[in-house]
């Protein structure tokens, strides 16, 4: 018995001899049939000189059973040969999303931001992620409440950042400083 989803491509592949046949095996036509009740679907599939098989299977959401059974057909000099018959189970896959993150530092960085200061930001957040939630809260109550940044990290962050006044613009930018200004 076979497997098939309805939500996904899959490929079914095999390998095919053919003995006392003028024909070379990559003339071989190759189709699957899937019996769905009084339906029968064809899918084409293609052969190589080593008798290599490949199906490639669509999403079969189509179909209306479940369960049914599938053939592969192999025509060779007007001669249907049937090599390869069984019983098949239609199911949904077992991928789900278990995560969707959406990056906003496209609207948070301008569009002509030079790419080494895209590098500075995307480092600085990378950093501020790590930090555990309780650490993050405190950062975030300092920065909203008390940050004022210099007067040369504000002209940088006018070049980089779309609202200077957002949160993680100011986390960017008291990192910035804390780095590369007050160690000068």
């Amino acid at each position: 018995m076979l497997r098939f989803y309805n939500d996904r491509k899959q490929t079914f592949e095999c390998k095919i001899k053919l003995q006392g046949s003028k024909t070379a095996l990559k003339e071989a036509k190759v189709r699957m049939v899937f019996e769905d009740g009084n339906v029968q679907r064809f899918y084409k599939g293609t052969t190589d000189v080593l008798g290599n098989c490949v199906v490639e299977l669509p999403p079969l959401k189509e179909m209306e059973n479940k369960t049914g059974e599938c053939v592969l057909e192999v025509r060779v000099d007007d001669i249907i040969f049937e090599p390869y018959r069984t019983k098949y189970v239609l199911e949904e896959s077992k991928m789900h999303i278990t995560e969707a993150k959406v990056d906003d530092k496209v609207k948070l960085i301008k569009s002509t931001a030079a790419k080494e200061d895209v590098v500075i930001v995307k480092e600085m957040l990378k950093g501020f992620n790590k930090l555990d939630s309780k650490n993050k809260k405190v950062l975030y109550e300092y920065i909203d409440l008390k940050y004022k940044p210099s007067s040369k990290v504000r002209s940088w962050a006018k070049k980089v950042f779309n609202d200077l006044d957002d949160t993680k613009t100011k986390i960017v930018m008291y990192e910035v400083e804390n780095i590369f200004i007050n160690k000068k």
